[in-house]
């Protein structure tokens, strides 16, 4: 292939080294071409793969969040609803019919064994009739949380409380109350009053991870429950911005945690007491996520992209010798190469230039020893040459 050093100096505005100009593109080149044309657009594939695989890991480490705080919220909503479900059963005990108030105290002790909770019994007006936390016939006070109580009494439903400091236990308590409503009046009010301690159990049945955080909160603001921290941070209130977030849609979101660090956080509410249950990951560890499954791609990519460019370097330098070995085949024996027709080619080619060298020879000998004259005319007649045996015929 012949090339003009003009031609090859204009081609797409590339400047060709001068001898290629001279003597045209090798072999070699045009395989390294074809090589780069394949790996270029699949190293550019392997940069669009890195990108939407270092997006995927955010985006699953999102979906984790908000799949950890529907969950909790779940479970806290399960636990609330069999708390009210052992106040129901405990409503319609023969007990508590007959007023035998000795009797429901003992039954309401038997009931809540293996659980960290107390049973009360109050009238309408607040007064506690029995309390399980106590020996029966000792004195009983007034009942903490008079305002839940006076809602309870005036929708006639089940009420889930806030979190508040209880005074008989002197610990912050939580406690559903279950109004027995008779003839249409409520005559009786049942409380099964909690500890944040049980909410924290079920924060803690959750295996997070220790950079994950999840966090119960009351429709206050106030922390009930953290799966970090939770001495530090109990019965603190949320900042300004979680707060007003806490009643946001149930998506991830940026924002800054009560430590002061940017965390991505979601929340979801239980299915009583309108609680808050909230799960977050730091940003920067959503960060170091990203940035691991970034470097082990780019790590893969470099590795089996150099695989390829080593094995198509070595292919391609067969290649170049197999096509090589064609324009040898002239001066010497041919070498065996891995492109069969090639080896055919170069075979066929030196088996004819070795016949037309001995041929030439034969001929040459004839022509210089023979007895007779013999001259090469040209075609316009002039004398081109003439051996030894016209020359002296012609002295």
């Amino acid at each position: 292939m012949r090339i003009s050093p003009k031609s090859v100096r204009d081609f797409r505005g590339f400047a060709w080294p001068k001898d290629w100009a001279k003597t045209g593109i090798p072999i070699r080149a045009h395989l390294a071409l074809f090589a780069a044309m394949l790996l270029i657009p699949a190293l550019l594939l392997s940069g669009l793969l890195i990108r939407d695989a270092a997006g995927e890991r955010r985006r699953e480490a999102e979906a984790r969040v908000v799949q950890l705080a529907s969950d909790l919220a779940d479970d806290i909503s399960n636990d609330l609803e069999r708390s009210l479900t052992i106040l129901r059963s405990l409503s319609i005990s023969q007990s508590l019919a007959l007023g035998d108030l000795q009797a429901f105290h003992a039954q309401s002790r038997q009931t809540l064994v293996g659980r960290d909770a107390v049973i009360i019994l109050l009238d309408p007006t607040g007064r506690q009739l029995m309390n399980s936390a106590i020996e029966w016939g000792d004195p009983l006070g007034p009942y903490s949380a008079a305002a839940d109580l006076r809602r309870a009494v005036a929708t006639k439903e089940p009420v889930v409380t806030n979190m508040f400091w209880g005074q008989l236990r002197s610990r912050w308590v939580i406690n559903v109350l279950l109004p027995v409503v008779d003839m249409g009046t409520v005559t009786r009010v049942l409380v099964l009053s909690m500890t944040p301690d049980r909410i924290r159990r079920l924060l803690d049945g959750q295996d997070v991870g220790g950079q994950w955080t999840t966090a119960v909160s009351d429709r206050t603001g106030q922390i009930i429950a953290r799966s970090r921290q939770h001495e530090e941070y109990l019965g603190k209130r949320l900042n300004a911005d979680l707060y007003q977030a806490k009643e946001g849609p149930r998506v991830p979101h940026s924002i800054i945690g009560m430590d002061g660090q940017r965390i991505v956080r979601a929340v979801a509410h239980t299915r009583l007491g309108d609680w808050t249950v909230a799960a977050s990951v730091s940003e920067a560890y959503l960060s170091q996520l990203v940035y691991q499954a970034t470097r082990d791609l780019i790590i893969g990519t470099v590795l089996i992209l150099g695989l390829a460019t080593v094995l198509v370097a070595f292919y391609a330098r067969e290649l170049a010798k197999a096509l090589g070995s064609v324009s040898k085949a002239m001066t010497g024996k041919p070498p065996v190469t891995i492109v069969r027709e090639a080896t055919e080619v170069a075979r066929a080619l030196s088996e004819a230039s070795t016949a037309l060298r001995q041929s030439e020879e034969r001929f040459r000998g004839i022509y210089q020893n023979a007895a007779t004259g013999i001259v090469i005319v040209s075609l316009d007649g002039s004398l081109q040459s003439c051996n030894p045996g016209f020359a002296q015929m012609l002295g």
